[in-house]
């Protein structure tokens, strides 16, 4: 019975091969870097008028002994940011608890060697891409539609590298 488990097991790692699992880690990894960002996101909770007006003034106070434009429009943009963020909290804290979900049970798939996990984490994918996306358009932030560009590229990226990992799927 022992020897019947252990066999199974090692077929298991050879069919997974040596890349799939260091794929799976990663995204297990970036994945739990989105879940401790929903964490910090919900003990923060959303903010009323006067604490938004409040950290902008703090934030204010930093800039005025060198206000250069350039501090400024990036405060600009960061205010914009904030503010989406802050009026859209409960939407994208929901939209934050689907794609965990998604994406965990996806990669877990994958990881188990399920051609289903991989159409998960093409799901998961679009999801945050669509989150991003959404966001920067709203805020109309530079540094929104930056964190937009990288979310796509890599999402394409890790998900060419799942291609090449679906022979290995059943």
């Amino acid at each position: 019975m022992e020897n019947e488990l252990v066999d199974e097991s090692v077929a298991l790692q050879k069919r997974r091969g040596k890349n799939l699992p260091i794929f799976c880690t990663l995204s297990f990894i970036s994945l739990g870097f989105g879940a401790i960002s929903f964490m910090l996101s919900l003990m923060g909770g959303q903010k009323n008028e006067a604490e938004m007006f409040a950290d902008k003034m703090d934030l204010l106070d930093t800039v005025s002994a060198n206000p250069s434009a350039e501090r400024i429009a990036f405060l600009k943009d960061y205010f914009n940011s904030v503010e989406f963020a802050n009026d859209n909290y409960y939407s994208i804290l929901l939209i934050k608890v689907i794609i965990l979900i998604v994406g965990f049970l996806g990669v877990l798939m994958m990881y188990k060697l399920k051609k289903t996990g991989f159409y998960m984490y093409l799901a998961y994918g679009a999801i945050t891409t669509f989150l991003v996306v959404w966001s920067a358009m709203n805020a109309g932030s530079n540094a929104a539609i930056g964190s937009a560009i990288f979310s796509i590229i890599l999402t394409v990226l890790f998900s060419i590298i799942y291609v090449g990992q679906l022979k290995r799927m059943q």
